[in-house]
């Protein structure tokens, strides 16, 4: 077989791995998150981003607020991550209280089911991408190819660069 682009291979190694733990079938949300954790990590250092680590169910924010994940690059943070459960309607938690709290308080945020990536700054939904859908379960050792490559990296690195404002800084 052909050599992958890093990006692909991480990908795929991403839905392998969601396939994996769905077909256990004892799966909760938190399931999951290893998978999303590795592939964030995995995606930055691929794309030269060497200092992103991801905090996996951080303590509370000083808003009060807990997130699912928090990324942070070097010593700042360089955003949140709120995930739901694969084939949860993304529609509907992006209108509820829970999201706009979060919308609100963290100025770059993902929504995510794990296939479907929703980034938000400042409280505006920006853009979508799609890492395949959650059939691809069922053939996800087949995959050699993603259909939202582009758009998943794209994401992620408009996601990965954003800097907040220094306390007392002019945004």
């Amino acid at each position: 077989p052909l050599p992958q682009r890093p990006v692909t291979a991480l990908l795929l190694t991403y839905l392998r791995k969601l396939a994996d733990v769905e077909r256990r079938g004892d799966a909760r949300e938190e399931s999951y998150y290893g998978a999303l954790q590795e592939l964030l990590e995995g995606y930055a250092a691929a794309s030269g981003r060497p200092g992103v680590q991801v905090t996996v169910l951080p303590r509370r924010t000083e808003a009060g607020v807990v997130v699912d994940f928090q990324v942070w690059r070097g010593a700042r943070i360089a955003g949140y991550v709120e995930a739901k459960r694969p084939g949860v309607n993304l529609d509907a938690a992006e209108r509820s209280e829970q999201l706009n709290r979060y919308r609100e308080a963290f100025p770059n945020l993902l929504l995510t089911d794990f296939y479907e990536l929703r980034r938000y700054r400042q409280d505006e939904p920006v853009e979508r991408a799609v890492v395949e859908s959650p059939l691809s379960r069922f053939y996800a050792d087949r995959l050699t190819e993603v259909a939202g490559e582009a758009a998943v990296a794209g994401l992620l690195d408009r996601f990965l660069d954003f800097a907040a404002p220094r306390p007392g800084s002019a945004a």
